[in-house]
């Protein structure tokens, strides 16, 4: 970013990254392979990353660190700059789920009322069919011949 001075790095969650298998943290034969799939980890993950690419580009270590994000990315932003304020200066984050709650129906709510926004793309009916789409599902989900379909 020339009018800043700035370098922007966009650093994907190492499990997310598995469309390109050599960067994978695991093999078909591994037996346990989501024990690297947590929060913490992804963390901690970051915070070396910084240390690599500081020592790898030359960065400063005056320089100023920030973490951006959306959604889940954006919990991981604000979560870093609390768990690591020596590495990240600041965090921008938005949409964050940083409160967990089990069953969260107010996202639930929010999103299936967006399918129905025409400026989306969206309707009333596909708001209808995705939760024909979503009822069905739970109504397999009920059952073990249901879940064996």
């Amino acid at each position: 970013l020339s009018e800043t001075r700035a370098l922007m790095f966009a650093v994907e969650h190492r499990y997310y990254g598995c469309h390109n298998m050599s960067a994978c943290p695991y093999s078909p034969s591994d037996e346990k392979p989501l024990r690297w799939l947590s929060s913490r980890q992804a963390l901690a993950d970051l915070a070396t990353f910084q240390r690599h690419a500081t020592s790898a580009f030359g960065i400063s270590a005056a320089s100023k660190w920030v973490t951006f994000g959306g959604s889940y990315p954006g919990m991981l932003a604000s979560f870093a700059r609390i768990k690591y304020p020596r590495l990240f200066f600041a965090s921008a984050s938005s949409s964050a789920p940083v409160q967990a709650k089990l069953d969260m129906t107010e996202y639930n709510d929010l999103v299936a009322d967006a399918y129905a926004l025409p400026s989306v793309g969206g309707s009333p009916a596909c708001k209808a069919a995705i939760a024909r789409g979503h009822a069905e599902v739970g109504r397999r989900f009920s059952s073990a011949s249901g879940r064996a379909s």
